[in-house]
């Protein structure tokens, strides 16, 4: 099989498509609304496809398959391609393929290789740092990531045993500022309360923390987070992106729309400038933050106690209704 970058004049039904969604044949992936048969279901889609590649029925899937496609580059999209592509090879690595896949969709700190090699994959789409930056210039859109794939895919799995020497300078960087993050916060730069009922982590910080990070040092997929700023109190809320996508071993609690909360708190604010705003629900990393128009965080005139009871109240009636 030959991997193709997806794109519109794609021969669909000799095509299958991992990680992403997207018209095929045959649909690996662990976005919502895939179409990914029932037994093969994991948590990302590269442990999808490596359950595809132990499946003994695994060639009636397979069967007048050419293409392996994507829609998006990343590190789960690349592995899973892999793992679809040669699942022999793939098998071998199954841990530390999958501990990589979840350091990139999810932004846990899995392993120390795995997340190092995460950011290596995720530079080759960065216009200054790619390895392959020469060449974007004269590609479009679909011609950038068709080589990208091919690139590391021709790499792999020599890759894995290479990526921290090879690629040092894309991971390196990088991997510092998350460690020095994990261990400020595992080191009290931040007081960190948990409340179960709501399902929300709150975080107050004296310095601002990759959100990543943040959520590696909290419990809940519900993060408010307080930092305190010369002109006062700067507080966003986000859901985990984790909560996105369609897993089957982890314990999340669901997007609830925050509309009713908006308004609660912009009523609060009494006439002030700027407002409450929230992402869709549909976003990666759904944000509820005190914004002015170009979205830039302000000030709120409420309290932290204010902000947090309003919170606690709006997940906690959200979890137990009243009927």
């Amino acid at each position: 099989m030959k991997f193709i970058f997806y794109h519109g004049g794609i021969n669909t039904s000799r095509t299958m498509v991992v990680d992403g969604v997207e018209e095929c044949r045959v649909n690996l992936s662990h976005w919502p609304n895939n179409q990914t048969p029932e037994h093969l279901k994991a948590d990302t889609s590269t442990e999808i496809a490596l359950n595809l590649a132990v499946d003994p029925y695994a060639d009636r899937l397979f069967e007048n398959i050419e293409f392996v496609s994507n829609n998006h580059f990343d590190t789960d999209g690349l592995l899973s391609c892999w793992a679809a592509i040669h699942p022999h090879e793939a098998l071998p690595h199954k841990e530390f393929l999958i501990r990589a896949a979840e350091a990139g969709d999810f932004g846990w700190f899995t392993t120390s290789e795995a997340v190092r090699f995460d950011l290596v994959v995720s530079a080759f789409e960065d216009p200054q740092r790619s390895p392959l930056r020469a060449h974007f210039a004269k590609l479009d859109d679909t011609q950038k990531y068709q080589l990208i794939y091919e690139t590391l895919l021709g790499e792999l799995p020599d890759l894995l045993y290479n990526f921290q020497t090879r690629y040092r300078e894309l991971h390196e960087e990088g991997f510092a500022r998350l460690a020095e993050a994990r261990s400020a916060l595992a080191n009290g730069a931040a007081i960190i309360r948990e409340y179960s009922g709501a399902g929300l982590s709150v975080m107050d910080a004296r310095k601002e923390f990759p959100l990543t990070s943040r959520f590696n040092a909290c419990r809940h997929d519900r993060l408010l987070t307080f930092t305190e700023d010369d002109g006062g109190l700067l507080c966003e809320f986000f859901y985990h992106i984790v909560t996105w996508f369609e897993t089957r071993t982890l314990a999340k609690r669901p997007r609830i729309d925050l509309a009713p909360l908006v308004v609660r708190l912009n009523a609060m604010e009494n006439g002030t400038d700027a407002r409450w705003r929230f992402d869709s629900l549909a976003a990666l990393y759904p944000r509820l933050a005190m914004t002015d128009l170009l979205g830039s965080r302000v000030p709120s005139r409420l309290s932290r106690e204010l902000i947090l009871s309003q919170f606690l109240e709006f997940f906690e009636n959200a979890e137990n209704p009243v009927h």
